[in-house]
């Protein structure tokens, strides 16, 4: 009698899906917001006056006031010595006793000595008067203003899977033969 036995392992199958990550992103942003700076500055002329009335005065020329002025102290001037000039020649004439005389007055009056002098004009220099104001300035300084948006990462995370199962189950056969014909049926 002869037992046979065949046997067939059981084969497992495995579905797998692996897992997954899918990401998205959005970039990061900086937004500037800029304030220039600001300079202002003021410079105002200076004052420069020069008077050169002594000066042109010295040549002569004069303004009206000064030429108004001049003029009459010298015209009074020259009325006064004229009109001494005559009472003294007419003082003189008058005094017979003396022996005075139209030639003697002739004479004195040729006898007059002229005296130039040489000399620089203008004599004395011209008044200057300056005022000169300072400079001033205005700084604002300009200002940054940053607003930062952080980047966004999202994730679709999916889990792997692992899915077993039986592809071929196992199998035990076993076969008795016998040579003998017996009829086991019952």
């Amino acid at each position: 009698m002869e037992l046979r036995i065949s046997s067939q392992m059981a084969r497992m199958g495995l579905n797998i899906t692996r897992p997954s990550m899918n990401l998205t992103n959005s970039l990061p942003q900086i937004e500037l917001e800029l304030t220039p700076s600001r300079l202002e500055i003021s410079s105002p002329s200076p004052r420069i006056e020069i008077d050169q009335s002594q000066c042109f005065a010295d040549e002569d020329h004069r303004n009206v006031a000064d030429f108004m002025q001049y003029w009459t102290d010298y015209s009074r001037s020259q009325m006064t010595q004229g009109i001494d000039r005559i009472v003294s020649d007419g003082n003189n004439l008058a005094a017979i006793q003396t022996g005075f005389s139209i030639a003697d007055l002739g004479a004195e009056a040729v006898d007059d000595q002229k005296e130039f002098e040489i000399i620089a004009v203008p004599s004395q220099p011209p008044r200057i008067d300056w005022e000169i104001q300072p400079v001033s300035y205005q700084f604002t300084p300009g200002t940054v203003q940053i607003t930062a948006n952080p980047g966004q990462i999202n994730n679709q995370f999916q889990w792997g899977k692992v899915e077993a199962y039986v592809a071929q189950p196992s199998s035990l056969d076993i076969q008795w033969i016998d040579d003998r014909q017996v009829d086991i049926k019952a």
